[in-house]
């Protein structure tokens, strides 16, 4: 079972790499992080692979109340 993803959660790699583009909500990529590395004027060599994992790491501690944010953001949209 993959752990990195919400959007994972209890699928097999094969599910994974199978899910379409128009399933996914919510994606980060490495440009994204190098995107913003380049806003904060940090050198896109600095941002090594070890910086990515860091990144995701503090990412997803970050997101551990995805399902808070979703229903909020559902509660709000529904009611505009």
């Amino acid at each position: 079972m993959s752990h990195h993803s919400p959007l994972f959660y209890g699928r097999t790699e094969r599910e994974e790499s199978m899910i379409r583009s128009s399933e996914v909500v919510f994606l980060i990529q490495r440009q994204d992080v190098l995107n913003c590395a380049a806003e904060m004027g940090i050198p896109a060599e600095d941002v090594t692979d070890d910086i990515i994992d860091l990144v995701r790491k503090g990412v997803q501690f970050g997101l551990e109340c995805w399902t808070d944010v979703v229903k909020e953001a559902l509660s709000m949209s529904l009611k505009s």
